[in-house]
């Protein structure tokens, strides 16, 4: 073996060492004997895909960490978002609030991710629930570390359907951006007229044309 390249999801891979904990073994094998090239290997995994990443920047108690120009791009790149912890009191627009009270409150306004998913199953819009449902949703959370982070509405276009040619909906917008040693080399899109914008959740993809300027 030369190359592994690494397809497997983190949260397939979690369940999968539960039921099959010596497969890790013959992993730590594998590298240990063999002069093995392991792309996007789960030590990077792990950290990339934990959607608590999103927090961790936001944090009090990390803010040390960061210069005044660092929490200046934050603010500006990402949307707002802090881990569910019992008890916990947290900034939202200029109010110290529980977090657990800021969320039952204003349902509209945020989004609960779970640190690893698939497919967009660990995703909870707060607009697609009822009031019980995310009261629910909410009290797990605080239990299992889930993140609670601000709706931003996407941008929206008509787009052709996918399955019916004839007609045009009008869908939110979902732009990737795949980036190799630091320079910006294509992008993917996705559309769906749902808020998760996911192609297992009814989502289909779009072409981007882009051109030099």
């Amino acid at each position: 073996i030369d190359v592994i390249w690494n397809k497997i999801n983190t949260v397939y891979w979690q369940d999968y060492l539960k039921r099959f904990p010596e497969q890790a073994q013959k992993w730590q094998q594998i590298f240990a004997q063999a002069d093995v090239c392991h792309l996007n290997h789960f030590g990077a995994r792990l950290v990339t895909e934990n959607k608590r990443c999103l927090s961790l920047l936001q944090e009090r108690q990390f803010a040390h960490l960061f210069s005044d120009e660092e929490h200046q791009v934050i603010r500006q790149m990402l949307p707002w978002a802090s881990k569910f912890e019992p008890g916990k009191t947290v900034q939202w627009q200029g109010r110290d609030l529980d977090i657990g009270t800021l969320a039952l409150e204003q349902r509209h306004n945020f989004v609960i991710k779970e640190p690893y998913d698939v497919r967009g199953e660990g995703v909870t819009v707060g607009l697609d629930c009822t009031a019980a449902q995310w009261a629910q949703k909410v009290e797990g959370a605080l239990g299992k570390g889930f993140i609670l982070q601000e709706y931003i509405a996407p941008l929206q276009l008509p787009v052709f359907n996918d399955q019916h040619w004839s007609l045009v909906r009008q869908c939110n917008l979902s732009l990737d951006t795949f980036v190799f040693d630091g320079q910006v080399v294509g992008y993917g899109a996705k559309a769906s007229t749902k808020h998760r914008v996911n192609l297992f959740k009814g989502g289909q993809k779009i072409s981007v044309l882009t051109s030099a300027l």
